[in-house]
């Protein structure tokens, strides 16, 4: 789930999801790097889709194996998510602002007691 949308109404749901998030990352991370390291690729063109991909498939096939071929599999994973590279693209630019759904008011980029004092200031 992106971070521009949260579905917490407290102060505390929305910090929860945060670090939430922030773990999932780093722990999808932590696998990409070994991966890619231990099959001679630079852990940074390694695909972060690839990877949430490859660890649901094996996530959803590795409970209905016996232990025994398990250590096979890991083995499989890894080499999957050293192959799941990132193409070179030498025209990529990125974009300076990020595309957000439409939102019927503009963000709010000031403390809101400060744009509640410029809104009485104005009527």
């Amino acid at each position: 789930m992106p971070m521009d949308v949260r579905r917490g109404k407290t102060p505390a749901m929305v910090r929860q999801a945060r670090w939430g998030h922030l773990l999932v990352d780093t722990l999808r991370r932590a696998a990409m790097a070994p991966a890619a390291l231990g099959h001679g690729v630079v852990p940074r063109p390694v695909s972060r889709p690839g990877t949430r991909q490859t660890l649901a498939a094996w996530h959803s096939l590795g409970t209905q194996r016996p232990s025994t071929a398990r250590g096979q599999g890991v083995e499989r994973v890894l080499r999957a998510r050293a192959r799941h590279g990132v193409g070179p693209r030498p025209d990529r630019s990125e974009p300076g602002a990020c595309q957000r759904r439409p939102q019927p008011s503009p963000h709010l980029r000031v403390p809101r007691q400060q744009a509640r004092a410029r809104l009485a200031t104005a009527a």
